[in-house]
């Protein structure tokens, strides 16, 4: 509650009586945003949709959340985060790699679908209000801003959705390990004995001059100074 709702000032109004409906036509037609979250459609019998609110209040930015989006088959179905980070994916590429104790998929730790919808929305709102007032407010043009979770979140898969829309393979789960990025792993025990530097500076066939000098300096801040000693690998290929 605090976490979202802090600072904020608060009405309570009950929008299935008329002098509900009300209210809010009366808080709407000088305000700048609206931000609603019912399901598709959902605020039609209610007679305060955008195209209601924004007749009263042409300058308006309407920005409707919902799980779905306004049409489609899911449209009139409510959206939660730890639904939504199953359908669009995330948990499947979140968690313990197939073949390990504890294998399956996973929830992330946040509500990481409705936070960047979030994000998303005051990105949007703000593009709206900035579109409204590119002619020193006389524009009488305002925007209805349409977010669904479900797309949010796919958006937010970016790499391992491209690189399923490119090879045709679906991504999987790696827990320690990254699929095109290195370093990038959680260091063991089992690792650290056989290899104690690897999870730290393993290196790409890379003799950029930048790169060189980013692995310099991993050694320091770990308090490792020796590791700039270690015997060359041939592993690394040629290091400078």
């Amino acid at each position: 509650m605090l976490c979202t709702n802090r600072n904020k000032r608060s009405l309570t109004v009950d929008t299935t009586r008329p002098e509900g409906q009300e209210i809010v036509r009366q808080l709407a037609r000088d305000a700048d945003v609206l931000i609603e979250n019912f399901k598709g459609g959902g605020l039609a019998a209610y007679s305060l949709q955008q195209h209601s609110m924004r007749t009263l209040n042409p300058k308006l930015a309407y920005c409707s959340i919902t799980g779905f989006g306004q049409h489609g088959p899911y449209a009139a179905r409510a959206g939660y985060d730890f639904l939504i980070q199953g359908m669009a994916g995330l948990m499947s590429v979140t968690g313990t790699a197939d073949g390990e104790p504890g294998a399956g998929p996973q929830k992330v730790g946040l509500a990481l679908t409705d936070i960047p919808t979030g994000l998303d929305a005051g990105n949007a709102i703000l593009a709206a209000l900035a579109h409204r007032d590119r002619d020193g407010y006389r524009s009488a043009d305002g925007q209805h801003i349409d977010l669904a979770l479900l797309d949010v979140q796919i958006a937010c898969l970016a790499n391992q959705a491209m690189n399923y829309l490119v090879s045709g393979t679906a991504p999987i789960r790696r827990c320690r390990h990254a699929a095109c990025v290195s370093p990038w792993r959680t260091p063991t025990a089992a690792a650290h004995r056989r290899w104690p530097t690897r999870f730290i500076c393993r290196r790409r066939r890379s003799n950029t001059a930048r790169r060189r000098r980013h692995l310099a300096k991993i050694p320091r801040p770990c308090g490792a100074s020796s590791l700039t000693a270690t015997p060359r690998s041939p592993r690394f290929g040629k290091r400078g």
